[in-house]
């Protein structure tokens, strides 16, 4: 019983910080549409690939994540959510490689990605 309380407690424990590799960008400012699940969004990612804003199509924000030590951070005064974390990383190496256009497919969004 032991055993299985502690194979429990290491996936937990596991599974709390997903983390990035480190991806050395160098820009000011990208803008992106997205088409994630049949909604709109606008993504600024600026700083280097450090801080991302997620708009909806009435430029509310809806999410405002921070990427330093290969870790997504909550900023600002929105609600924490890392429901956007993969889909982040996969548009830094898409900015890393230079695509215009990317389409994502990860566990919990469908995303077709636009450089603006």
């Amino acid at each position: 019983m032991k055993f299985i309380f502690f194979i429990i407690i290491f996936f937990c424990l596991s599974s709390c910080g997903l983390k990035f590799p480190n991806l050395e960008l160098k820009f000011e400012e990208k803008r992106f549409f997205l088409e994630c699940d049949n909604q709109n969004f606008t993504l600024l990612v600026s700083n280097n690939g450090r801080n991302f804003s997620l708009f909806d199509s009435l430029f509310t924000p809806i999410v405002s994540r921070n990427f330093m030590n290969s870790k997504f951070t909550n900023a600002k005064f929105l609600p924490p959510s890392s429901k956007y974390d993969e889909l982040f990383y996969e548009i830094l190496k898409m900015i890393k490689e230079d695509k215009k256009y990317h389409i994502y497919s990860g566990k919990k969004l469908f995303c077709k990605v636009n450089e603006i």
